[in-house]
């Protein structure tokens, strides 16, 4: 019984070691993981700001070249140019129909650029 007791104190103080390095190694992934959530916020921080600088680039180009943008020809988030057409996106299936223009309703204006 006494030897019985004692295999029982082994485990048990065995057991305890291994929980703390269990817990000292949760501790360090913990502060890892929250040095790479600052890492990804940081990355994603600059990937925006390379975007928005892209598209500032981009109005300034198209200013340059096409001069002074009049309110015909403002940048409008909810139009695309389709098939050398600014609709709206919302009409512009992704379905891969052939009639397209069927699926412009009446009342969307179409305006069409073209290059010169």
């Amino acid at each position: 019984m006494v030897a019985n007791m004692a295999s029982k104190k082994a485990r048990c103080l065995i057991s305890e070691k291994k929980g703390k390095a269990l817990n000292f190694e949760l501790k360090s992934l913990l502060i890892k993981m929250k040095e790479l959530e600052q890492n990804l916020i940081k990355m994603t921080l600059a990937h925006d700001e390379m975007h928005a600088e892209s598209f500032k680039k981009f109005v300034r180009q198209a200013t340059f070249l096409y001069g002074d943008l009049t309110e015909e020809r403002q940048f409008k988030i909810d139009k695309d140019v389709y098939q050398g057409q600014l609709i709206l996106v919302k009409d512009i299936s992704t379905r891969g129909n052939a009639n397209k223009k069927s699926q412009i309703g009446k009342d969307t204006k179409v305006v069409e650029y073209r290059a010169e």
